[in-house]
């Protein structure tokens, strides 16, 4: 038996596909990955089962599992399917992509053989320096070190303030011609590196602090444009940010919402702006406390957790509604929207449908 991996392999952003040769035809075979990040012991795993052809060959790029939780041919399935093997382990809190990588572990067994390849792959391929800011505001901030006038990209991440989940976007979006600022803009209690000038929760967040990053790479950097990606709640920021700033020359936002929402866990306004909080839908607290313990047996069972119901609710049976609304007409730039049909977490493509 044999595996053969073809595609940009060190890349981690590029698809790869796996044939498996020198099967007995109509042979079943398991595949198996295991990825391992260099900042953490805890590894993630994803299997699924295949059927060989008459040839005794499998294709990850032609061929539909007979066993697994996807049902067409995709090469890169594998990794869609990806979870943690631990629940718990240490993660290194400072990162460093420019070092940083993954190993893939792809195993093939049938009852008569088995065999095994591994590869390694890098975020970051190009000439490209990652810098730790601290002040005057919390960032990691990936520069081109060869060239200058590169466009300027913020990114913003979601609710879980945790600034080391946005790197690997970051770096990955460096590589195409970027310089990327990813922006921390809260630092809850389980931050492992806490920022003591930031808000603890997300709550009553000051657009100022994010004026401030952005005027930092006007001045510093001389863009003169600006580009913002936002996730989620970080989504639904940016877009409040695209409003108030002509400047900003494309919007990428990610699972957005169209209304302001309260912060978490209190009922206040998630932003403000010259210190005023900004109009809010409050989520409500009957259909919160239901998705609370949702997520609770969901978690147990393995089942994707989130918190639809409420904001849904929420903004449903939400009293002058239209003024919590993110006024979207006023951004001058681009405008991208992403969403999903089954995203568990707010209905952001009912979200897109309004905006658009």
């Amino acid at each position: 038996m044999d595996i053969h991996i073809t595609g940009e392999i060190e890349k981690i952003d590029k698809r790869i596909n796996l044939v498996i040769s020198g099967l007995l035809p109509n042979e079943e075979c398991t595949v198996k990955l295991n990825v391992h990040y260099s900042w953490t012991d805890c590894d993630m795993e994803s299997t699924a089962r295949f059927k060989s052809n008459d040839k005794g060959c499998i294709n990850l790029d032609k061929d539909i599992p007979v066993c697994g939780s996807y049902t067409e041919a995709n090469a890169m399935g594998l990794f869609a399917l990806l979870k943690d093997i631990k629940i718990t382990a240490s993660k290194r809190a400072t990162r460093d992509f420019t070092k940083e990588y993954i190993i893939c572990k792809f195993s093939a067994i049938t009852k008569q053989s088995s065999a095994e390849v591994e590869i390694k792959r890098k975020f970051i391929y190009k000439n490209i320096e990652q810098l730790h800011m601290y002040e005057p505001f919390r960032g990691e901030y990936f520069v081109h070190k060869d060239q200058k006038g590169k466009e300027q990209i913020l990114l913003l991440g979601g609710s879980e303030g945790y600034i080391n989940s946005i790197l690997p976007m970051a770096a990955v979006l460096s590589n195409y011609g970027f310089d990327v600022l990813a922006l921390q803009y809260f630092s809850p209690f389980s931050d492992t590196l806490p920022v003591s000038y930031l808000p603890r929760f997300l709550m009553n967040i000051k657009l100022e602090y994010v004026f401030q990053a952005i005027e930092w790479l006007k001045r510093e950097k001389g863009a003169s444009e600006i580009s913002i990606i936002g996730l989620s709640k970080g989504a639904e920021l940016a877009m409040l940010i695209a409003s108030k700033l002509s400047f900003v020359k494309k919007l990428v936002a990610i699972s957005p919402s169209l209304y302001v929402y309260s912060g978490i866990p209190f009922p206040i306004s998630s932003w403000s702006l010259n210190g005023k909080r900004l109009p809010c839908v409050h989520l409500n607290l009957f259909a919160a406390t239901f998705d609370t313990y949702k997520n609770i047996i969901f978690s147990i069972l393995k089942l994707p957790t989130g918190y639809w119901l409420t904001y849904e609710l929420s903004q449903r049976f939400c009293l002058n509604r239209n003024k919590k609304r993110i006024p979207v007409e006023n951004i001058k730039g681009d405008i991208c929207l992403i969403g999903g049909k089954k995203d568990s977490m707010w209905n952001s493509k009912g979200a897109i449908e309004k905006i658009s």
